[in-house]
């Protein structure tokens, strides 16, 4: 029977979904109780979608648990679609994406696209909900502000501040955030945009840019954030149809030898040439990369010519 199993298993692993009719049910149910897992997210497909089966959402998500336990990591996204949605099982968004990384971690880019989607929907919501405190900007004005430890503080350690813009659907704007005292990050949220759009250097060296065309009638947010983590000061934020010509240098910040640096590989990475070193030397970082976070030692070796 096992023999026999695996073989038609292989030919339904050939076909794109679930087959339809109550024998496909049947199929699928012994092949499932025969462990194997295609068998059980097939029938789970069944169930969730309620084809030639009476719909069943807490059957099909038992079955896709099952599916992801024997490491189907499709089933593992299936399933985490269900947590996110809360469509057979009690919602819980945590649960959820951490089934979509499971999945993705296992090679399923169906695990990778969801968990993208999820999470950018989250961070879309919570940038919604910052403060604004009067504070707005229009098109052909500055705002001038500060950044500082009394903001909301981001996912990263970054302090945010939330600016209004008004837009007429159609409307082009480039927003501009300049400062002296840290590396510009901004971030533009609002109706229509199903993610935020956000910007580290693209206005030049340290400053940051955003042009975008408003897709609907409304508010819209210019978010004021920096680079590195708890960095605070002084910004001018601005909004025009025709933006001034950023630099063409690239973003630079001197940093001591010894100095622990903000996580954020992409900031250490633009930063390490500035290190002011004569023969060999060790920098001391923090750095947060996939599956790793902590303290590291880079050793920096650099060459001066003399005259």
């Amino acid at each position: 029977m096992k023999t026999k199993s695996l073989l038609v298993a292989a030919f339904l692993g050939l076909l794109a979904g679930p087959l339809a009719g109550q024998n496909a049910e049947t199929l699928y149910q012994n092949l499932c109780d025969d462990g194997d897992m295609l068998g059980c997210d097939l029938l789970g497909q069944m169930y969730r979608d309620g084809v030639d089966v009476t719909q069943d959402l807490e059957r099909a998500a038992s079955l896709f648990q099952r599916a992801c336990d024997g490491l189907r990591m499709v089933s593992c996204s299936r399933l985490g679609v269900m947590y996110t949605s809360g469509a057979g099982v009690t919602a819980d968004l945590e649960r959820g994406l951490d089934l979509f990384r499971l999945a993705c971690d296992g090679g399923a880019a169906e695990g990778c696209d969801n968990y993208g989607v999820v999470v950018g929907m989250v961070r879309v919501a919570l940038l919604g909900q910052l403060p604004l405190e009067d504070r707005a900007i229009a098109i052909g004005e500055q705002g001038v502000g500060a950044l500082s430890d009394a903001d909301p503080e981001g996912p990263d350690g970054s302090y945010l501040q939330a600016w209004a813009l008004e837009l007429r659907a159609g409307q082009e704007v480039t927003t501009d955030l300049v400062s002296s005292d840290f590396d510009s990050y901004l971030m533009v949220t609002g109706p229509g945009l199903e993610s935020e759009l956000s910007n580290d250097d693209g206005g030049g060296g340290c400053d940051a840019r955003i042009t975008f065309t408003a897709p609907e009638d409304g508010e819209y947010r210019a978010i004021v954030g920096a680079a590195d983590p708890r960095s605070t000061g002084q910004f001018v934020l601005s909004a025009s149809v025709t933006p001034p010509a950023g630099t063409l240098e690239p973003c630079r910040r001197a940093v001591d030898a010894g100095d622990v640096l903000p996580d954020r590989p992409s900031v250490l990475a633009g930063r390490t040439d500035d290190v002011p070193t004569e023969g060999s030397s060790t920098l001391i970082v923090r750095a947060q990369l996939e599956g790793y976070s902590g303290q590291m030692a880079v050793d920096v070796i650099r060459r001066y010519n003399s005259r």
